[in-house]
């Protein structure tokens, strides 16, 4: 495992989550609810691939890390398994969304911006900031503190 692959990918996934901040709280209120949950799924794709590493997996070359993170699930400390199924379910429902905000609704031509309001970005964002939070935990308690 490669301790700087791993914090170069957290660190990444954190200027992500600062970027979909920036479109979803944007002081001028120009907001772009769209560009906030694309942001907030690469927070979530580059935290996972973070803790994947961590723990001595291959990082996909994929957008949905369901799969792999839990078929890792026991090779996390005790208190990050309870949190893989929640983390499972928002990196899998995260990149289907991720697709129609950056696309829009191809069938009815429908734009992104028309697609995503505040309610869905705003929980985007949430589960972004509790994915990178936790993974940057899971570098700090395995990693870190056993240079």
């Amino acid at each position: 495992m490669s301790k700087e692959l791993a914090w170069g990918f957290l660190d990444r996934a954190h200027k992500c989550l600062e970027e979909a901040k920036k479109h979803f709280n944007n002081p001028s209120r120009v907001t772009d609810y769209p560009l906030s949950i694309t942001r907030a799924h690469e927070c979530v794709e580059l935290s996972l691939k973070a803790a994947l590493l961590m723990v001595g997996r291959r990082v996909p070359h994929t957008h949905d890390l369901s799969d792999v993170l839990t078929g890792a699930i026991d090779r996390f400390p005790d208190w990050f398994q309870k949190e893989v199924p929640s983390f499972a379910l928002h990196s899998r429902i995260m990149s289907m969304v991720r697709v129609y905000a950056t696309y829009g609704y191809e069938p009815t031509s429908t734009p992104p911006k028309e697609l995503f309001n505040e309610h869905y970005a705003n929980m985007c964002v949430k589960n972004a900031e509790d994915v990178w939070f936790n993974c940057n935990r899971l570098y700090y308690e395995k990693i870190a503190s056993n240079p």
